[in-house]
């Protein structure tokens, strides 16, 4: 079987009759896979890495064991459970209305919520009902007093 490949570049070396190779190493024929070379500076870096990665790693085991042997001289600390953030949120009433009617409000409008000032308020820890309160005037402002835990 005859083979002729013929790139244009101007450092040729004749290998056969008709077989030319190049010497150039975009045009090479050989790709990286077929390069020895190539596998052998892989193969290099390669360990050098895996090396690597295995100082890492030792490091971080002995970072581990010297803060498990602290933690094992300390009892286990918990979350302060007091300086958790919850949302409150007071609900006076809920109400459905239209799509009209929610247009027709403007400035000044009085919506009425058929419950009195005296009426019981719906208390929410993060969206979950806890207890209910009444509404009360404190110095002036609207507040709140507690009524029933849940």
């Amino acid at each position: 079987m005859e083979v002729e490949q013929k790139l244009e570049t101007p450092e040729e070396e004749s290998v056969g009759d008709h077989e030319t190779i190049v010497d150039d190493a975009e045009d090479s024929a050989l790709t990286e896979d077929q390069n020895p070379a190539t596998h052998e500076e892989a193969d290099a870096e390669s360990a050098s890495e895996t090396e690597a990665a295995e100082d890492d790693h030792a490091e971080e085991e002995a970072a581990v064991a010297d803060d498990m042997e602290e933690r094992e001289d300390k009892p286990p600390s918990l979350i302060d459970c007091d300086t958790l953030p919850v949302e409150l949120r007071f609900e006076i009433a809920r109400q459905s209305s239209t799509l009209g009617e929610l247009s027709q409000l403007t400035v000044g409008s009085v919506v009425d919520l058929d419950k009195t000032p005296e009426s019981v308020v719906d208390l929410y820890a993060n969206g979950r009902l806890v207890g209910t309160a009444e509404l009360v005037m404190v110095d002036g402002k609207v507040g709140v007093r507690i009524k029933s835990r849940r």
